[in-house]
């Protein structure tokens, strides 16, 4: 779980805390979207919710705020939570914490930062799949990064991924990809073998049957 999402669990457990106390009034809390501040002086992570909370809770930002800093549950990483103008709440992580942070981070490895949103389901990403009848594009080398890079996101968010590269080796295509190959190839040895009409006429293919001589 990231820090983002503890801090959010954390302000919902005080939005709970405080309404079963009287401090808040009964609402359904929307999604809690914890942010980075603007400034780095104002702390390490702002929550700008009670802003929009203060029409169904018809109370002034601040003191939603103020209600949601005085129920905060007891917790190791938060050195301090403040009210600022005209409703942020603002977050500044303990400095010992953070310090500590430091060992799990060398012994997670590679690993660290990962979540486990999949819990192990499997995704297969194909990617490239290049037509094997022409040369490589540019898009094709554009796929192979934006593929392997979602497949690494899936998997440091907890999927069992299958990567593929779909070989497509077979059918009419490749069969004219042959025989235009051999007649290219016939050529270059200085046979006067004709291309067939429905197959590939690209310069390609005649540096493709120079290289086979």
């Amino acid at each position: 779980m990231t820090l983002r999402h503890r801090i959010a669990e954390l302000i919902q457990q005080a939005v709970r805390r405080a309404q079963k106390k009287g401090a808040l009034p009964p609402f359904d809390l929307p999604p809690v979207v914890v942010e980075l501040p603007r400034q780095a002086e104002w702390g390490d992570y702002a929550w700008p919710g009670a802003l929009p909370l203060a029409r169904v809770a018809r109370m002034a930002p601040v003191k939603i705020a103020e209600a949601v800093v005085a129920h905060l549950p007891p917790n190791d990483f938060i050195a301090r939570a403040e009210v600022a103008h005209p409703g942020f709440l603002n977050f500044t992580l303990d400095d010992g914490w953070v310090a500590r942070q430091v060992e799990t981070v060398l012994a997670a490895g590679e690993q660290f930062g990962g979540v486990n949103i999949g819990q192990g389901r499997r995704v297969q990403v194909e990617f490239v799949s290049a037509n094997p009848t022409g040369p490589l594009t540019m898009g094709s080398g554009r796929n192979a990064v934006l593929g392997d890079g979602l497949a690494n996101v899936l998997h440091a968010a907890g999927y069992d991924v299958q990567r593929e590269y779909y070989v497509n080796d077979a059918g009419t295509q490749m069969r004219l990809f042959g025989k235009t190959l051999y007649a290219r190839y016939a050529q270059a040895l200085g046979r006067d073998e004709p291309v067939p009409e429905d197959g590939y006429h690209g310069g390609y293919m005649i540096d493709l049957g120079q290289e086979v001589v």
